[in-house]
């Protein structure tokens, strides 16, 4: 079954969320909801609606639709139901996601036109190639006597030079497919959490989130293991991930969070001082969301430099692209006017 999409999720969960603090009862809010969007997305709210007045949790109504609502969200509504702040973990999972959605469009924006450039740039040397197919000559072998990138002139030259440009952006497509979901290991993820800005950012956005979940869970009298698993879980970061495993093993012979956390040599020492110092003083849900905050204010920042960084990116591409075709072409015409290409 297809997710709901992030902008959606964030809408749903900022209406339930205030619904519920206007202290609206939940059947009501998911009859009014079953209202609202697609046929598909009516038909959902409908179903968890119904599960609802029969008795079931939201986070239990929620969670049996196949995967439609993703399960960190189901998790931390089980986790608001059991402290009695579920309006709360709504208002800030929407609050969450809407932030999400602005970093990205932020970034998007900041790379519009000069993708646009990028495409346009491809799209002239794939014409380009096409009507050398009818402006070259060929010899008598029948090659043709210039070829820009040794793949083929005319209709057989585009068809290559599309593949190989799809191949590419397939290749590059599937490697962040892969590294944000683990494929290859931890790793690559903390390789790439080592480039400049980049890496930044997505360390200050997993940490924002991994933080802010900590913080609920602890605030709901959840065991570490449990709060821990959750924490790292709604990171959405393979290295992460792969400590989980050591933090498991620490916590279960008697190490408290931030030692636990220490041992996995995982997590910057900002993050596991501001969890000791939580501990050591008792308000450990507190300090975590403050650094949440702090984190998500980073992530806002360095997005900023991210977005700029990315555009220079895609800019120095495309005058890489075009340098490359202009210096390809001036060395045929170099060698077409050159007495020694003729034997003379």
């Amino acid at each position: 079954m297809a997710h709901i999409s992030t902008t959606q999720l964030a809408r749903f969960c900022n209406r339930v969320g205030t619904s519920l603090r206007a202290g609206i009862d939940v059947r009501t809010i998911f009859q009014r909801e079953a209202e609202r969007g697609a046929s598909r997305q009516r038909e959902i709210m409908d179903r968890v609606g119904r599960a609802i007045g029969s008795g079931e949790s939201v986070a239990s109504a929620l969670a049996n639709e196949n995967g439609y609502f993703p399960p960190l969200m189901c998790e931390m509504v089980a986790v608001g139901e059991k402290t009695g702040k579920v309006d709360e973990v709504f208002l800030q999972l929407g609050e969450q996601y809407q932030h999400l959605l602005q970093l990205r469009r932020t970034f998007l924006m900041g790379i519009f036109f000069p993708a646009i450039e990028l495409v346009v740039a491809i799209g002239v040397i794939g014409l380009f190639i096409l009507a050398m197919g009818t402006l070259v000559p060929r010899m008598p072998n029948g090659e043709p006597v210039f070829d820009l990138l040794g793949i083929g002139v005319g209709w057989q030259g585009l068809t290559n030079y599309l593949l190989i440009v799809t191949g590419i952006a397939g290749a590059i497509s599937f490697f962040v497919w892969g590294l944000m979901r683990g494929r290859f290991g931890p790793w690559p993820m903390l390789m790439v959490m080592r480039i400049p800005v980049l890496g930044k950012c997505i360390e200050t956005m997993a940490l924002s989130r991994m933080a802010w979940s900590l913080a609920m869970a602890n605030n709901a009298g959840l065991d570490p293991r449990r709060s821990v698993r959750l924490a790292i879980r709604s990171a959405h970061n393979p290295y992460y991930n792969a400590a989980q495993k050591t933090i498991d093993v620490g916590l279960t012979d008697g190490l408290e969070i931030h030692e636990a956390l220490a041992r996995s040599r995982a997590f910057p020492a900002e993050f596991v001082d501001v969890v000791s110092n939580g501990e050591l003083s008792g308000t450990l849900p507190e300090s975590l969301l403050r650094l949440s905050q702090d984190y998500r204010s980073r992530a806002e920042s360095t997005s900023g430099m991210l977005t700029v960084v990315a555009s220079f990116a895609v800019w120095g591409l495309v005058a890489i692209i075009l340098i490359a075709f202009i210096f390809r072409f001036a060395m045929f015409y170099l060698n077409a006017i050159n007495p020694a290409t003729y034997g003379l």
